[in-house]
C-alpha cells in the first residue's frame, strides 16, 4: 500500500500460491531433533513464497534445502557438520541423484540474486541472467520434492 501524490492510496497485490507446490509435512516422520527447526524453515517458505521477490524466496529456500539435508543425510547414516549447501549436496549418496540435483540446482539459483555474482561472471566473458519469478518458483517446486522424496512430507 503506498500513498499517492494525489492522496489516493494505491494497492499493489502479488497472487501467487504455494497450493499444491508445497506438500504437506508428516510430522511424525520428521527426524525428532531437527523437528521444529524443519517447522520452521517450512513456515518461512510458505510465508516468503507468495509475497517476496525472487531473491529472497531462493534465499530463503537455499537455506532450507541447507537445513533439510543437512536433517536427512544423518538418517542414512551419512554424518556430516558442513554447513554450505554445496558441500552437504557432494554428500548425498550416489544412488540419490534426484535429491543431489534437486539442491545443486537451487543451490546454482541463489547467486543469480546477487548482483556482484552477476558482474563478476559478466568480467569473466560469463552472462548470467537475473532471478526471475519463475525461478523462485522452481526453488520452492524443489523444496517440495525434497520434502516428499525424504519421506517427510505427502
Amino acid at each position: 500500500m503506498e500513498l499517492l501524490f494525489t492522496r489516493e492510496t494505491l494497492f499493489t497485490l502479488k497472487s501467487m500460491s504455494t497450493l499444491g507446490t508445497l506438500p504437506e509435512l508428516i510430522e511424525e516422520k520428521l527426524p525428532p531433533e531437527k523437528k521444529k527447526e524443519i517447522q520452521e524453515g517450512f513456515e518461512k517458505v510458505v510465508d516468503v513464497a507468495p509475497i517476496q521477490i525472487a531473491e529472497s524466496v531462493v534465499d530463503v529456500s537455499r537455506e532450507f534445502a541447507r537445513l533439510l539435508l543437512a536433517a536427512w543425510l544423518p538418517t542414512i547414516g551419512v554424518a556430516d557438520t558442513a554447513k554450505d549447501l554445496g558441500k552437504l549436496v557432494n554428500k548425498v549418496p550416489k544412488d540419490r541423484v534426484a535429491i543431489a540435483n534437486a539442491a545443486s540446482v537451487i543451490n546454482r539459483l541463489h547467486p543469480r540474486g546477487k548482483s556482484s555474482e552477476r558482474e563478476c561472471q559478466a568480467g569473466k566473458g560469463q552472462e548470467i541472467r537475473s532471478l526471475s519469478n519463475e525461478d523462485a518458483s522452481l526453488a520452492v517446486s524443489l523444496i517440495g520434492f525434497l520434502l516428499r522424496d525424504f519421506g517427510w512430507a505427502a
